[in-house]
């Protein structure tokens, strides 16, 4: 299967103090395929945000390529093909529910019926429907990623880079946005590209999992989760799972010895 992103021996340096230069991202090479779910997992600090911003064009790597679409990042960027997700929701106070999701048509000057329409459906679909007039605050912390995860979906993208949006959610909501994203995902046939402090977040929602070594940031190894799908909760209880979330653990703890 044709890879929609490739990451091929990517390294990025940063500068450190006046003359010095500190070394983020050591040759990282890997790749997700269409529609493909790919959790990447390492300790603070190994770049694992560095390389979403990489893959969206806000940061361009020091040495190596990058292919987004079999393009390079920026092209797809102009084309609107990839969404992102951040840590937080970033919504708009002083804009309503609805009125943050539309935000992209409007920066592009394509508000229009028929967009609007499809920003009430995607909220629809992840439970947010009656919710659209409603301000941010009003919202509990669950409910503002979703409605910062239908923004990202607004434009119809291809990719979906997703950066750790469920770290500071409780861990019942969570599971429940895991479902949700699974749902998404497959609907709108995106591949995602999600990074995650959390094992076994890793492996419940991903195909493959890319594991990280830090000093510099470096892939360990990749790991294959052959769980099957449609997936629930009752999965992360079986031996198969854990099996796959103690290799990913065996993994990270090589990098930390």
């Amino acid at each position: 299967m044709e890879s929609v992103i490739a990451l091929d021996a990517v390294t990025m340096e940063f500068r450190a103090g006046r003359d010095g230069r500190r070394l983020v991202l050591d040759r990282v090479t890997f790749d997700a395929r269409a529609g493909e779910f790919v959790s990447i997992i390492g300790p603070s600090g190994c770049g694992k945000s560095t390389l979403l911003r990489i893959v969206a064009s806000l940061l361009q790597p020091t040495a190596g390529s990058v292919r987004v679409l079999g393009k390079p990042p920026e092209e797809a960027k102009a084309q609107r093909r990839v969404g992102f997700v951040f840590q937080d929701s970033l919504l708009f106070p002083w804009r309503t529910v609805l009125e943050n999701v539309w935000l992209p048509f409007e920066i592009g000057h394509q508000l229009s019926a028929q967009t609007r329409q499809r920003a009430v459906q995607l909220l629809e679909m992840v439970g947010l429907g009656g919710f659209e007039h409603e301000y941010p605050y009003k919202l509990s912390g669950g409910m503002r990623q979703r409605a910062a995860i239908v923004r990202a979906l607004c434009l119809n993208p291809q990719i979906l880079l997703m950066d750790e949006p469920f770290g500071a959610i409780d861990e019942l909501t969570r599971e429940r946005l895991h479902l949700e994203l699974l749902d998404i995902c497959r609907l709108e046939n995106v591949t995602t590209l999600f990074v995650t402090h959390s094992i076994p977040e890793a492996v419940f929602l991903s195909d493959r999992v890319v594991v990280m070594h830090t000093s510099p940031g470096r892939v360990a190894g990749v790991i294959d989760v052959d769980l099957p799908r449609p997936r629930d909760n009752n999965v992360r209880f079986a031996a198969p799972f854990q099996g796959l979330a103690f290799a990913v653990k065996n993994l990270l703890s090589e990098g930390a010895s």
